[in-house]
């Protein structure tokens, strides 16, 4: 596009933004109070099926309502199900599909599952605060390494598809936001055990309470957990130059252990919360080392932050939200190679991201009808990455900084302006703008649009039609990580670009149940992988240990889909969602694309009160692998693959507040295999966990 094209291009969209605030409110509408929370414990079935969520424009509202498409599970929902983490619930949601990409879970969204994505394009908020950090190396929050519990979540929001009008770069792919405030009073502790392979393998426990006092509400949570981990099995490994166990089966080298914590309190307009976790894991592949099966190789992650925010209502059209942070985010490994001269010995890699941030933004109602939201998010990082071997000069020297030897280092600052405008038009139709305007020190800017329309013209039928834009710039490690022994720097590397365009239409069925369809297509352009190439001054690669990882921009990519969903609440009878999604995307064998997903979740406490039966699943069509990862065993693809789980919860009678948990993940004990990125060479494609059986006790006073 021509420069003249695309600064005619950014001004159009400007005017049909502006726009929305000139039109006049044709029908009066009823302000939305602030504040409005919903309980979501106290409110009917028929409300269930239209939750509430505040992610989408920063108010609350109606899922229905919001100028995007959005999927909403309740506390409730989790619990009934049996979820420990927030990659198993995100599973169970209509046009998400979950992967393993080696050491963390991983989370696609409508086909776009990239490897190596460490949840770098899918915003994870808690309470609105952002936990992403800008390494993409150490953690994805989607596992134990979310530094909350998730029994601590009253509400899980999801939106689908780019959402760069408010939130900027990391909101690539959409937005994940746990909410824990609002509901009712309670103290609840839990405890569990897992148990595979005929052994006791894991166990953990969690405490969750919150109350109210006055005008003080809060909250407070913590978990615990520790696992001996999987005996597991890579015959790809057998087919390598390094020396494996017979069959290259991996005893012991699975273990993972984790602790965390969160608390809330809020005063009036003031929030103070703040988190810390600590995960740590051994590494049963040991990918990029030549030793395996070594309790040394070790990952080891830390998440902590610290939130201030402030609310207040300066006059009945005028609000004031303000918020400051601090985060901090670690991580560190040790991978074994032999001992000199033969190799490196224990190789050890450190990262670092802090950074504050704050953000301010005003809301104006400046007449019924009609509201504006004007903001801005700036954030200053300090990223240090070190790769050495201890006692041994270090491998690298950074000469942009010029920072010692073996370290890389960088500072930057980002900064987001955001306008969001809503317009009643009509009683049944309302008209949404946003223009985001996003600033990189080190990548540049970029303006990133939004227009919606949300159309009710009935109370059950709703129709959306959305244009949006995103981008996404490198992350530190992608761009600047060189350790001199798996990874090649790229600091060329271009942001990410995606634009998005989804129809969509919603039907409520009585009380009872909702069906949605929806269809979209997502132009990327500039798509960031990493791919294998042989190692600077390697001009004849025999094996894995001669190629490296680089960062490079894919060029374009076109996807086209449809999706379906359904959400059923028929009292204590059956409660249930699910959905099918179907994709296509002009580029042949794209790794880790599925050209189809389906997931279901339904309980019931039919047979008897007190006993809560559940079943969830979700299944991925075949996906093809990385086709630049060396060795493996020669095949392209992996086949399609099945999940299904159970769970039964028992209230005991004449033991008020005391609850029996019995599940078993992987029922079928499938072998699925999910594909994972080249620095894992010789292994091409990942098995999940086989069959557990999962026991609880949890008590709510």
């Amino acid at each position: 596009m021509r420069r003249s094209d695309l600064v005619c291009h950014r001004r159009r969209v400007l005017a049909a933004v502006l726009a929305l605030v000139l039109l006049p409110a044709v029908t009066p509408a009823q302000e939305e109070p602030a504040g409005d929370k919903l309980d979501i414990a106290s409110i009917d079935l028929e409300s269930l099926l239209d939750l509430s969520i505040d992610s989408v424009s920063l108010r609350e509202e109606r899922a229905s309502e919001a100028s995007a498409s959005v999927f909403v599970l309740s506390g409730e929902d989790l619990r009934r199900q049996g979820f420990r983490t927030l990659e198993e619930a995100l599973r169970s949601v209509p046009g998400l599909f979950g992967y393993a990409d080696g050491l963390y879970s991983m989370i696609g969204v409508r086909g776009m599952g990239i490897l190596a994505d460490f949840t770098t394009r899918l915003l994870i908020l808690v309470d609105g605060h952002p936990l992403n950090n800008s390494l993409a190396i150490g953690e994805s929050y989607l596992g134990h390494d979310l530094p909350i519990p998730l029994a601590a979540v009253r509400r899980l929001e999801v939106i689908k598809g780019p959402v760069g009008s408010l939130y900027g770069s990391t909101a690539y792919l959409g937005v994940v936001n746990l909410v824990t405030s609002g509901g009712p009073d309670r103290v609840e502790v839990s405890a569990h055990g897992d148990a595979a392979q005929h052994a006791l393998r894991s166990g953990g426990a969690t405490a969750v309470a919150s109350g109210r006092s006055g005008d003080f509400a809060w909250s407070a949570s913590a978990e615990g957990f520790g696992t001996r981990g999987l005996d597991q099995t890579f015959p790809e490994l057998t087919r390598s130059e390094r020396s494996v166990p017979a069959g290259g089966r991996i005893v012991g080298m699975d273990f993972a252990s984790a602790a965390g914590g969160y608390g809330r309190l809020a005063w009036r307009g003031f929030t103070a919360s703040a988190a810390c976790g600590n995960f740590r894991r051994g590494l049963p592949s040991a990918p990029w080392s030549a030793t395996v099966g070594d309790e040394r190789n070790t990952l080891e992650n830390r998440t902590c932050f610290a939130h201030l925010a402030f609310s207040h209502q300066i006059s009945p059209v005028l609000a004031l939200d303000a918020r400051a942070a601090y985060d901090r985010s670690q991580y560190w490994d040790t991978l074994v190679y032999p001992d000199p001269p033969a190799g490196l010995g224990p190789f050890k890699d450190y990262g670092l991201d802090s950074w504050v941030s704050a953000d301010a933004h005003g809301t104006w109602r400046p007449r019924p009808g009609t509201r504006l939201v004007a903001g801005t998010t700036v954030e200053a990082h300090d990223t240090i990455q070190h790769s050495h071997v201890p006692g041994s000069p270090s491998l690298l020297e950074d000469p942009v900084n010029g920072v010692g030897v073996g370290v890389i280092s960088k500072s930057f600052r980002t900064s987001n302006s955001y306008l969001l405008a809503q317009q009643v038009v009509l009683p049944s139709l309302t008209l949404h703008g946003g223009l985001t305007f996003y600033a990189h020190q080190l990548f540049g800017s970029r303006f990133t649009p939004k227009l919606a329309a949300v159309w009710q013209p009935t109370a059950d039928d709703t129709l959306k039609a959305i244009w949006s834009e995103g981008f996404r710039a490198p992350t530190a490690s992608e761009a600047f990580f060189e350790d001199g022994s798996s990874y090649l720097a790229n600091p060329s590397l271009r942001p990410e670009t995606v634009r998005s365009l989804e129809l969509a239409y919603e039907r409520r069925l009585s009380s009872v149940a909702s069906v949605a369809g929806s269809a979209f297509q997502n132009d990327y352009r500039d798509l960031i992988y990493f791919e294998s190439v042989p190692a600077p001054g390697v001009s004849d690669p025999t094996g894995p240990a001669d190629y490296r990882q680089i960062s490079r921009n894919g060029g374009t990519l076109r996807l086209r889909g449809a999706e379906i969903a359904t959400t059923l609440r028929w009292r204590e009878i059956l409660q249930a969602w699910g959905g099918f999604s179907m994709q296509v995307v002009d580029e042949p064998h794209r790794p880790n694309f599925p050209g189809w997903t389906a997931s279901l979740a339904l309980s019931t406490r039919a047979p008897w009160q007190p006993l809560t039966l559940s079943v969830n699943g979700s299944v991925c069509s075949a996906r093809a692998k990385d086709p630049t990862v060396v060795g493996g065993d020669g095949s392209t693809s992996v086949p399609a693959a099945l999940l299904l789980n159970a769970f039964a919860a028992l209230d005991v009678p004449h033991a008020t507040g005391l609850t029996l948990e019995l599940g078993v993940q992987n029922l079928l004990d499938a072998r699925a295999l999910d594909p994972v990125p080249g620095d894992f060479a010789p292994i091409t494609a990942m098995a999940r966990p086989a069959r557990t059986v999962r026991a609880g006790v949890r008590y709510r006073f």
